[in-house]
């Protein structure tokens, strides 16, 4: 067995994780989670061969047979095992998708680039195709698992694997060792990838006016169907929605909400969510996100253990791609412990902090927003308490949440609250199971 043989199993399989894993976050059953993860493993190279004029390499029988294009669904087989056996473990790994995802994109670009060379076509020609076999199984997996591919949003992703291209033709220029060359081309991908997503590196983003839309946009459709044009209606709501899932946050981009609030147990009204999540909402919203961070339900003066475990959470925070956190600590006779909350705010760093709805429990409202504010406390989430119009409106924003439905909107309006909070109100049907509705939360924002 060859070196770079060696590496596309280990790819394969590494990528078979990575896709099986989202397949499992989706609910995909048995079957789908092997599509998905062969489609995850395979689609890259089998669209490599394509564009080569080749037999996709799985298809190919070989001698001895463990070389041959059956050995690559047992290696999704084996990673489907591998993920059954292990899935509680995996969950506790926070990076699992990502980690598994950077190892199949170095190792697969360096597969891609030496088949290439393999069959004559010229350097430049090999890294592009290194490319396409590193970052076409993750555009096969999101169209599968339907997200928005991560290859086509600003993520240092496709562009890893032609660092990585650019590496291996240092690395023949200067004579090195062919596996040494692998190794160092695989390497830097990886590296470039777990760097860039650490320190938040990106590609610039082509804008266009936020008061443009284009005729796919659901908000486009549902105010071209009431018969008005789209740029004749501003924005009257700035709505944040939760989102308990990586649809509800790919949805409520689509559909024009100006930011998510990730949570988990909404049946205990918002704990912090699982860190996978965490880092794929993150990575995949095209909208602000603020994660919840409450680690029981029971109620909002914690434990030393249970606020070390929140400051972990906020660390943790720090290194995706999170807007800020969702968050509300109360002493006993019903006071913000501005002490905790002080920890919580040099823990958060650049993260924005939102102090949600414990501040319904403080007994003295203004007080408590004049401590917030010295705080550096960039929001708080509140439903309509009567000390709400004596509050000020800055520095610290009011978010009004907490059960307000369209007939609120008028009323809060002529007040000056535009910053709304839904979560069920602007789903298809009342539960947290069902979709975002575009219709609902365009009627939220515009009407």
């Amino acid at each position: 067995m060859t070196f770079t043989l060696l590496i596309d199993y280990v790819g394969t399989f590494a990528f078979a994780i990575s896709g099986i894993r989202r397949a499992s976050a989706k609910r995909f059953d048995l079957f789908g989670a092997v599509v998905v993860g062969f489609a995850t493993a395979c689609g890259g190279g089998t669209l490599r061969d394509i564009m080569l004029g080749q037999t996709p390499f799985w298809m190919q029988a070989k001698s001895p047979f463990w070389e041959g294009g059956f050995t690559y669904l047992l290696v999704v087989l084996f990673a489907l095992a591998v993920v059954s056996a292990l899935g509680k473990y995996l969950l506790k790994v926070s990076d699992t998708i990502f980690i598994f995802d950077a190892i199949g994109l170095g190792l697969f670009t360096v597969v891609g680039i030496e088949k290439t060379l393999q069959l004559g076509f010229p350097l430049w020609v090999a890294i592009l195709m290194g490319t396409v076999t590193g970052a076409g199984g993750g555009v096969f997996r999101d169209i599968f698992i339907n997200v928005e591919p991560l290859v086509f949003r600003k993520d240092i992703y496709a562009l890893a694997c032609i660092f990585g291209g650019v590496i291996f033709g240092v690395c023949q220029v200067l004579g090195i060792d062919s596996i040494l060359t692998q190794v160092l081309t695989a390497g830097a991908v990886i590296a470039l990838r777990c760097v860039a997503m650490k320190f938040h590196w990106t590609l610039p983003v082509l804008r266009r006016d936020v008061a443009e839309f284009d005729e796919s946009d659901s908000g486009y459709r549902t105010l071209k169907n009431a018969g008005t044009s789209a740029e004749t209606v501003p924005a009257k709501f700035n709505l944040e929605v939760i989102a308990v899932t990586l649809q509800d946050v790919s949805d409520a981009g689509k559909f024009g909400a100006s930011a998510v609030e990730l949570c988990a147990g909404m049946e205990h009204d918002g704990l912090t969510p699982e860190r996978e999540l965490i880092r794929s909402a993150t990575t995949l919203a095209s909208v602000p996100v603020r994660v919840m961070i409450r680690p029981t339900d029971r109620d909002f003066i914690y434990t030393e253990d249970e606020f070390s475990q929140m400051l972990d959470d906020i660390a943790f925070v720090r290194t995706t791609r999170a807007e800020g956190i969702v968050i509300g600590i109360i002493t006993a006779d019903g006071n913000v412990n501005t002490e905790r909350m002080a920890r919580v705010m040099a823990t958060a760093g650049t993260l924005k902090v939102t102090f949600h709805r414990a501040f319904e429990q403080l007994a003295n409202p203004e007080k408590s927003y004049a401590e917030l504010a010295q705080l550096g406390v960039d929001s708080i989430l509140t439903t309509t308490i009567p000390a709400l119009d004596a509050l000020p409106r800055a520095p610290v924003k009011i978010r009004i949440g907490g059960g307000i439905t369209k007939e609120h909107l008028p009323d809060l309006r002529s007040r000056g609250f535009t910053n709304v909070h839904m979560g069920r109100a602007v789903r298809e049907k009342p539960s947290y199971d069902s979709p975002l509705s575009a219709a609902k939360i365009q009627e939220i924002i515009y009407v």
